[in-house]
């Protein structure tokens, strides 16, 4: 007795259309849960961002209402509250997308001629990270990180301990009115003033 099969060639096989159908639907399903995963991701970022900016501005509009009244004990407390916030994030930690577009926005708006716009270095200037003691952080940021620092994806906690170094250099400098500093060594408001704006553009009002 012998039974007639029917021969299949493996190379040549076709999936029924069934089959097709339901692998379609299978993969779209899947790249809407993986955008939706994503979406989810970037705005818990963007939150915890917005509630480490705000933070920071606390203290900042309480340095800039009372300058010449400083209170450092209340202060020290507001920073406090910033680096506990920053330490809390462990492995999640927060970056600031200084970009190409973002920079180019920046440089336009303060009023610089058009072949500047897509120049890092005017971005670097206004953004304070220019100064000659920047480089030597950032090194040793990338060495306890592992990680290179790209303005792209600048640290968060990087960028806030800079904000707070220029704050205490220039507050140093003003109370003596800056008596002996040499211009090209001087720290003015505009040192704290102006990381604060760029992080506003980021995740404050504007």
């Amino acid at each position: 007795m012998s039974t007639n099969y029917k021969q299949i060639d493996p190379f040549n096989a076709t999936l029924p259309k069934e089959g097709i159908f339901i692998g379609v639907i299978v993969g779209i399903i899947l790249f809407i849960i993986a955008a939706a995963f994503k979406y989810f991701w970037n705005s818990r970022k963007k939150q915890r961002a917005i509630k480490g900016f705000k933070l920071i501005k606390a203290w900042y509009d309480y340095i800039d209402a009372n300058l010449n009244d400083l209170n450092m004990d209340k202060i020290n407390n507001l920073e406090s509250e910033v680096d506990l916030f920053f330490s809390s994030l462990k492995n999640k930690k927060l970056t600031l997308r200084f970009d190409k577009r973002f920079r180019r926005r920046i440089v336009r708006e303060i009023g610089l001629k058009k072949e500047f716009w897509n120049s890092p270095e005017e971005f670097r200037i206004y953004a304070r990270l220019n100064r000659e003691y920047i480089p030597l952080i950032i090194k040793l940021k990338e060495a306890s990180s592992k990680k290179k620092v790209k303005l792209t994806k600048f640290p968060f906690d990087l960028y806030w301990g800079i904000i707070k170094g220029n704050f205490y250099k220039f507050h140093e400098q003003f109370r003596i009115e800056y008596k002996g500093i040499p211009l090209e060594k001087k720290y003015i408001w505009t040192e704290v003033e102006n990381p604060i704006c760029l992080i506003s553009k980021l995740y404050g009002d504007n």
